[in-house]
């Protein structure tokens, strides 16, 4: 592989043991690994045990079958009503899956094991640098067929490479960092720098810097829908932070904060919705427009459309727009019980929050545009 990709790039097959042998011999991985035999696995497994059984994988299956599947299926049990997927026979090869941003890790992973659960091929993740929070996280999720994030001429060669090339399945969050009010929206930037190199094949070359670029890349938006988001008194939180000084900045202590809510705190139903891809789509922005920025202003715009009207509308959504607007327009669709359950769990939410001068009301309205902009952009993608 292209030597400009070995510093984002996942690791190869003959980099495996040197990883493993980093991973077991790090303090901080052990002290997980105590933890992770306590109880958490289905199994009672000793870190020993876990440590011995790492040494011997020889391939990312290897390392998903000892450590990653147990351990999301371990956390699914502690957190996860259901975890659900439609759309699975859009899923064939080659192709990048562009969803939106509800966890820094569970995103692609939960999008990775409904895949492998189905047999298909391993998916390669693309995630933020602010997530390795310590060395043996990089590599850990690099052992796991992850690369690194940045926005940059290399990262969209490396794409471009494994999914045109190798013909593989890749994972993108729609914008760099997750929509602290869950008002999912795809950054046009991203889709630039994924057009800024295409790979040349014997039968075609796209020029780059065009949404023609992107076509063999056979981009497919998933819609991702918590029934409860982990982080969101987190992210209440920071949003009155950054209102209370705009100079406000988040530290790695936040990320890691972030990173431990949303593995181990409750999600109740999750639901992922895998939609057609946007090649079409493409195609036809191409007859409307000769201008660039307009192409992908109305491309970003198409895959937030998939991703909105794909989503799947739980109870909380309805109850929260209605509180949010002081109405009754949904309450046919829920109960009384089940809106004075969801009014409790934003008290006991705020509670949660741990900031000076904490305001009650400007709080609990954000948590109500979290719950009911995912209903709101739902309506307006959907209405004929």
């Amino acid at each position: 592989m292209n030597p400009d990709f070995d510093e984002i790039r996942a690791y190869l097959p003959d980099e495996y043991p040197d990883a493993i042998l980093r991973l077991v011999n790090d303090p901080r991985f052990n002290a997980l690994l105590e933890k992770l035999s306590q109880g958490l696995f289905q199994q009672q497994v000793s870190a020993e045990q876990i440590k011995a059984m790492l040494l011997n994988c020889h391939d990312v299956l290897d390392i998903d079958r000892v450590l990653i599947v147990p351990l999301l299926l371990a956390l699914h049990k502690k957190g996860t009503t259901t975890l659900t997927v439609d759309g699975i026979d859009r899923v064939s090869h080659s192709q990048l899956f562009l969803s939106n941003h509800r966890d820094i890790i569970l995103d692609a992973a939960d999008l990775a094991l409904l895949l492998e659960q189905r047999d298909y091929p391993r998916l390669y993740m693309g995630l933020g640098t602010n997530l390795f929070v310590d060395s043996w996280v990089e590599t850990l999720v690099k052992l796991s067929r992850c690369f690194s994030v940045i926005h940059s001429k290399t990262l969209s060669a490396y794409i471009h490479t494994i999914v045109s090339e190798e013909k593989a399945l890749a994972w993108l969050a729609q914008r760099e960092g997750r929509a602290k009010d869950s008002n999912d929206l795809t950054q046009p930037a991203l889709l630039k720098m994924l057009s800024m190199s295409p790979t040349q094949t014997l039968n075609s070359h796209y020029q780059a810097g065009t949404i023609e670029a992107l076509l063999p890349l056979n981009i497919t938006p998933v819609a991702i829908s918590y029934e409860y988001d982990p982080c969101d008194y987190l992210k209440a939180a920071e949003m009155q932070l950054r209102r209370d000084n705009p100079d406000f900045q988040k530290t790695s202590a936040d990320d890691y904060l972030s990173m431990k809510t949303g593995l181990f705190g409750h999600r109740g139903q999750v639901h992922y919705n895998i939609t057609p891809t946007v090649n079409k789509d493409i195609n036809h922005i191409l007859t409307i427009t000769d201008n660039r920025q307009e192409q992908f202003t109305l491309l970003a715009q198409t895959i937030d459309r998939h991703i909105h009207a794909a989503y799947k509308i739980y109870a909380v959504n309805y109850i929260a727009l209605d509180l949010r607007d002081d109405s009754s327009t949904f309450a046919h669709l829920y109960t009384p019980q089940l809106k004075q359950l969801f009014e409790k769990y934003l008290e006991d939410r705020i509670q949660m929050v741990n900031i000076p001068n904490k305001d009650h009301d400007y709080l609990r309205q954000r948590l109500l545009e979290m719950y009911s902009n995912p209903l709101i952009n739902h309506l307006k993608a959907t209405e004929q």
